[in-house]
This record gives structure tokens, sequence and C-alpha cells, in this order.
């Protein structure tokens, strides 16, 4: 698939049944099960940290940030689910990437993600070693990872470019999304989110 065939925009509410079954496709209904559903129970995810890719009306991705208890500087990330036709083409990325930078204009300082350290590693996630006692079990606890977002130093392992996304009020962002170039480099996603 090609990624330049995707477009990213901030989730809209009356997408929500759409992303429910895009979720269970995706990740499975037993997602329901684990600890961070737990904690997610009976609040409302921050829409405008939360996205979505589509090509043409078809939804192909999507990402959410979620309030954490007792801090209005930090969140958690996820879920993020990307169709398996779709996977491995860098629209989960470009996602990442695109709530990274809303979470930063928000004034966010530290986002915890609940996943796989070799993928989320390449955005700076590093292991959350102390105070991840709010996520509730079950859990495996050598997948909560942190980011550190108010230091300048998230960098991205693959190629990278620019693109225009449609932000809230139809203002256009300027975000980064991962291609298919075989070009080597890296560039930081604190830099990009300050120059949109």
């Amino acid at each position: 698939m090609s990624p330049k065939k995707w477009v990213i925009s901030p989730e809209n509410p009356a997408q929500s049944a759409t992303i429910e079954c895009l979720l269970d496709g995706v990740l499975g209904p037993e997602r329901q099960y684990r600890g961070v559903y737990r904690l997610r129970a009976g609040g409302a995810h921050n829409l405008g940290m939360s996205f979505t890719a589509c090509t043409g009306q078809s939804l192909i991705a999507t990402i959410r940030f979620w309030p954490v208890p007792s801090s209005h500087r930090v969140c958690l990330l996820g879920p993020l689910a990307v169709k398996p036709a779709y996977q491995r083409t860098g629209v989960g990325a470009a996602l990442v990437m695109t709530g990274l930078g809303a979470a930063l204009r928000s004034h966010i300082e530290k986002v915890f993600v609940v996943g796989h350290p070799s993928y989320y590693g390449r955005f700076g996630f590093r292991p959350a070693r102390a105070n991840v006692g709010w996520i509730p079990e079950p859990v495996d606890r050598t997948c909560i990872l942190v980011l550190n977002i108010a230091q300048p130093t998230v960098s991205l392992g693959a190629p990278m470019q620019k693109v225009w996304v449609r932000g809230p009020d139809d203002k256009r962002l300027n975000v980064l999304r991962a291609t298919n170039s075989k070009r080597s480099g890296q560039r930081s996603v604190l830099a990009q989110s300050k120059a949109a």
C-alpha cells in the first residue's frame, strides 16, 4: 500500500463505532480484559490528541491518548491499531508522531505506553522503572514505557517527510510521516513539532 494515499485527521466522535470495530479486528475483543483497559474504563480519551488515518472513506488506523489520574502533564498512549493490509507501511509511525506533536502542543511532559519496546523505542520511549503503580494488573511490566516529551531527544529510526494534515477547525498541521525511502537519517519529533 502506498503511504501517499493516507489522510490523517483528528478523530471525529462520529467515528467511534467504526474505531471500535477496527480495534476488535486488529487487537481482538480480549483487549478489554487488559489492565490498561480497566484504567480507561468509565473515562474519556483526549479527543484533541487522538487521530485516525483513512484511504478514501475507509478507516485504516487509529491512535488515542488518555489522561492519567491526578496529573495534567502526563498521558497514556493507546490503543494504536492498523489494519493488517497497511501494517509495515509507516502509517502507525505517522499516527504516533502526529499524536506526540499534539501532546507537545498541549504541554504534556510525559507519555506512557504499554507496548513493545522494539517498536516504541524508535520514538524515544524507554522502560518506566518507577511510579507506574497506577497501571492495574494484568500487565506485562516490562512493556510499560515512558517518553519524556519535554526533552528535545525524541529521534526516529526511519526516514521521514513532512506532510500536511487537517487539524481542529480545519487548520493545517505540519507533521512528519514515515516513507518507504531508503535514504538514511533521523529527525527530531520535537523540533518538527515546534516548527509546525
